[in-house]
């Protein structure tokens, strides 16, 4: 009985391969840095999206290295760089040039457009280049590749759908290849390296076309249909590849592989005395198995002690994948080795080179934050005997990344704050204030105005400073993020001591109301009034003092406009600003429609009155303390005074005594 294989064997060996080293990047295993190896560590929910699309973007950037490399071996020459292959094949020079290669009498190369791609270099793309896809095409037709696999033009030239473009050049690869006319295509699943901004670009590019990426794994199924097998020579040439194990000879065994009537596809080179011993101890387990349930060679099917074509090949893929996920494997080893190494010398650049090599399965390494990373990482070293996992290096990174955005963020919001400071222009400063980045306690909007000013004296504090010290350009100076705290935190203590100030004025002006010189007394002792010069024994005369200035200051505000509730104060720095003790606001600028006369009392004023009560009491207690000095004092004066009216007198007769 003859052997009867899958449909996507044939062609489509390279299914499974594909399909299971795609598991090295779906499921990533980390470094602990020892020599016991790896740790399996699931992708969670919320990256599993994410880690699905980039994976697709690797495997098909995978599949452009692919198509590029068999390309180049084709045509001979150089495509450049495997990101700009997409870009490159659109004038259809280079796919017309691979049409000459496998059929030149559909292709002459006279019949190429632009063959030098002079006019495409000065001028982009022309119509005229469609004429090389159609002229590829026709090639692709001559040598009977399936329509199915065809690309429109505007797939190719509009840039509409390039993964067909790519899928069609796959199955053109392995079509040829079995035509015996052109080099098998290599699987760089697993192999090829890229970086995470190649990846992620990729991604986004695919999601631009809107479109399924074209199932790759299924060209062998759909080519086998259109290509006739000689089953009796494939019958023959697996017989032969299963006696050949016998003699243990892995050259040997390779050849036969190699053979074409055998069918087999991805037939790796280097790992030919890996498929020597698989296959060799498969065959001799199913040959055990075989006897064991009492079949005999002469009775039973051939198959029965022998590999299958479909078993064959399942080794051939299986051996293919683990020698693909142990390059991997001993790469991504490398990889966080070097990192480690990188991160405990000085060269940041270095360092950073070592986190994009895509073996690492590190994400998110920025270009720009490389100083971070050395800077972050070989603390994290220090930090930690021995190597640093992948897991520790990948959170550095991320903690390095939101340290630039934080920095980033404070370099934007200090630009805007300077803008707006500079300009003058209070709201925009207060707004700009508001930056999460600067981290400032409670802004208050009643000290926009304070906040303005003393962000811009701080500024010209610092520039008149360094003018003194020689600096020339004084004109670029700013204020660091730490002197723009200080500023805020100064203002908003101030203020809390002004408010303080405030009420305690506000407070005064209030007892007045209960009619009690004890209140009024007990006010003007608060520290935060300022009052000065108080003493207990004027009690009733600053009451009726004080009550006798606010009945004055409310017949002035009577006859007055505007709203007399506001009062203009100093603080104690010499800071004016209004305070409304009815509605406990306290502005740095005078409120729209405030009045210039108010009915409370200022604290200059409430002072005035203090002082020169107290002036007088002490006065008055002088005098009554000392009545009869004082007496003897004024006896002293007016007999002085009397001595010096006489003088005087008796000087003028003298003078004038002839005329006496």
């Amino acid at each position: 009985m003859s052997e009867t294989d899958g449909g996507t064997q044939l062609f489509g060996g390279v299914t499974n391969v594909r399909a299971k080293a795609q598991n090295i990047h779906d499921t990533p295993r980390f470094y602990d840095g020892e020599e016991n190896g790896v740790e399996d560590h699931r992708i969670t929910a919320d990256n599993m999206d994410e880690a699905r699309q980039q994976n697709m973007a690797y495997e098909y950037l995978c599949h452009l290295e692919e198509a590029k490399n068999w390309i180049e071996a084709c045509i001979e020459e150089d495509l450049g760089p495997t990101m700009d292959i997409e870009e490159a094949l659109r004038n259809g020079v280079i796919l017309a040039k691979l049409g000459h290669y496998f059929a030149p009498e559909v292709v002459p190369e006279r019949r190429i457009y632009d063959s030098d791609l002079e006019r495409f270099k000065l001028r982009g793309l022309h119509f005229k280049h469609t004429d090389n896809i159609n002229y590829w095409m026709r090639a692709c037709a001559s040598i009977g590749l399936p329509q199915i696999f065809f690309p429109t033009t505007p797939d190719l030239y509009d840039k509409k759908n390039m993964p067909k473009v790519i899928y069609c050049i796959h199955a053109l690869s392995i079509w040829l290849s079995k035509l015996g006319k052109a080099p098998n295509i290599e699987n760089l699943l697993g192999i090829a390296e890229f970086t995470e901004e190649d990846i992620t670009e990729m991604r986004r590019a695919l999601e631009d076309y809107g479109i399924s990426i074209p199932a790759f794994n299924k060209i062998g199924g759909i080519l086998e249909k259109e290509i006739g097998v000689d089953e009796a020579g494939k019958h023959a040439a697996v017989i032969v590849i299963n006696e050949i194990l016998q003699k243990e000879d892995p050259e040997v065994t390779l050849k036969a592989l190699n053979n074409k009537k055998a069918y087999l596809n991805y037939i790796e080179i280097p790992n030919g005395v890996r498929y020597h011993e698989i296959l060799f101890l498969a065959k001799l387990d199913k040959t055990e198995t075989a006897l064991e349930e009492g079949k005999t060679s002469e009775e039973s099917d051939i198959y029965e002690f022998y590999l299958t074509h479909t078993e064959i090949q399942d080794i051939i893929d299986d051996i293919n994948d683990i020698v693909r996920k142990e390059i991997a494997e001993s790469k991504f080893r490398a990889a966080i080795a070097e990192i480690n190494r990188c991160a405990m010398g000085d060269c940041a650049q270095t360092l950073l080179a070592a986190l994009q090599v895509t073996a690492s399965r590190l994400k998110n390494v920025n270009d720009l934050n490389f100083d971070l990373y050395l800077e972050f990482l070989k603390a994290a070293k220090q930090s930690k005997e021995g190597n640093l996992n992948v897991d520790e290096i990948q959170e550095v990174l991320e903690l390095a990344n939101e340290e630039m955005r934080k920095r980033k963020d404070l370099e934007g919001a200090l630009r805007i704050l300077h803008e707006n400071f500079l300009a003058s222009n209070i709201d925009g400063t207060f707004e700009a204030l508001h930056h999460a980045a600067f981290k400032l306690p409670t802004l208050h909007s009643n000290a926009a105005p304070k906040y303005q000013a003393t962000l811009f004296f701080e500024l010209a504090k610092l520039q008149d400073k360094a003018e003194k010290e020689g600096a020339e350009d004084t004109q670029s100076i700013r204020l660091t993020h730490a002197q723009i705290q200080d500023c805020i935190k100064a203002v908003n203590n101030q203020l809390k001591e002004v408010r303080r100030f405030a009420e305690a004025i506000a407070n005064i002006n209030g007892c007045l109301v209960q009619d009690d010189p004890q209140e009024t007394l007990g006010a003007l002792h608060v520290h935060a009034a300022g009052i000065n010069e108080v003493l207990e024994r004027c009690a009733d005369d600053y009451h009726v003092w004080i009550k006798e200035g606010i009945s004055v200051k409310k017949q002035e505000a009577d006859n007055a406009e505007g709203d007399s509730s506001w009062i203009e104060m100093r603080s104690p720095d010499n800071q004016i600003f209004f305070y409304n003790p009815e509605s406990k606001e306290l502005v740095w600028v005078k409120p729209e429609g405030a009045s210039d006369v108010s009915h409370y009392m200022a604290q200059d004023e409430i002072q005035w009155i203090v002082t020169r009560v107290t002036a007088k009491r002490l006065r008055d207690e002088w005098f009554d303390d000392n009545v009869e000095a004082v007496v003897r004092l004024q006896s002293i004066v007016r007999m002085s005074m009397a001595r010096k009216r006489y003088k005087n007198r008796l000087k003028y007769l003298k003078e004038n005594e002839e005329a006496a």
